[in-house]
């Protein structure tokens, strides 16, 4: 998976700004995060399943300090105030298909090395297509309040 992430998904987020942040106590999950203009991260994870050959794909907003694990499910409707503070992911899968559930939609699977390239490939530029909106909505919601930005800011 290591492999995979480095070769096909750096070599496609870097030039857009993207750098590969590794979580060191955790191994098989990596981290793409790229500073937005209002001091938010924009995050594009990989991260090694449960079952053996799988992995998740996962975008998400989180304040500079805060790591993306410990960011919290996207909800609709008003973000709460642990979401405003931390952050929020949702699986790549979720986003593009929605809150309709199907096998595979949120976990993909490979047999070989080059389905795994060709799958972190697909994701990687689906992931640059959808984020946009993605990043652009989860930042205006984890913003709102007044006293949150002051709380926040520098």
């Amino acid at each position: 998976m290591k492999d995979a992430v480095q070769e096909v998904a750096k070599g496609l987020l870097e030039p857009h700004g993207f750098s590969l942040g590794e979580t060191p106590s955790v191994r098989g999950i990596y981290h793409f995060k790229r500073l937005r203009g209002d001091e938010l991260v924009e995050v594009v994870s990989f991260i090694v399943g449960k079952a053996p050959r799988t992995f998740l794909a996962r975008l998400g907003v989180v304040r500079p300090a805060c790591d993306p694990l410990d960011a919290l499910p996207s909800i609709r409707g008003t973000f709460d105030s642990e979401r405003r503070r931390l952050g929020v992911y949702s699986s790549l899968g979720r986003i593009v298909h929605g809150d309709r559930y199907f096998q595979g939609r949120d976990e993909y699977s490979w047999e070989t090395d080059e389905q795994l390239k060709s799958k972190v490939r697909e994701l990687t530029l689906l992931a640059l297509e959808v984020g946009p909106r993605y990043w652009e909505d989860s930042a205006r919601r984890m913003k709102k309040g007044t006293w949150l930005r002051a709380l926040w800011a520098p």
